[in-house]
């Protein structure tokens, strides 16, 4: 079990993109948004396979949200843009692992 938050959404999106039949990548990068209105966390990893899927960022994006699986520190994903995928994580989650962190 990946013991950051960036791993463990590595190892989700991992999973979704080989659900999805989508190469994948070997580095995953995360990024965090400038705009609370972006999320939390947010890739670019759709516009950068796009050429090797041969589909259209966006698709991409949306292929990876439908394979996304269900994770306790997800609460939602947002496609915004040509295709940056936009993770907000679960409040419940946050405050769990906050606790952990002050325990």
């Amino acid at each position: 079990m990946p013991e950051t938050i960036t791993g463990l959404l590595t190892e989700a999106l991992r999973e979704a993109l080989a659900r999805a039949g989508l190469p994948v990548p070997e580095v995953l990068l995360w990024e965090s948004p400038r705009e609370e209105r972006h999320g939390d966390y947010a890739t670019s990893v759709a516009m950068a396979l796009a050429r090797a899927a041969r589909q259209p960022p966006r698709r991409v994006a949306e292929s990876i949200v439908t394979h996304f699986p269900s994770i306790p520190a997800v609460e939602r994903l947002e496609i915004a843009g040509p295709g940056f995928l936009n993770v907000f994580l679960s409040p419940r989650w946050c405050a769990l692992a906050l606790r952990d962190v002050l325990l």
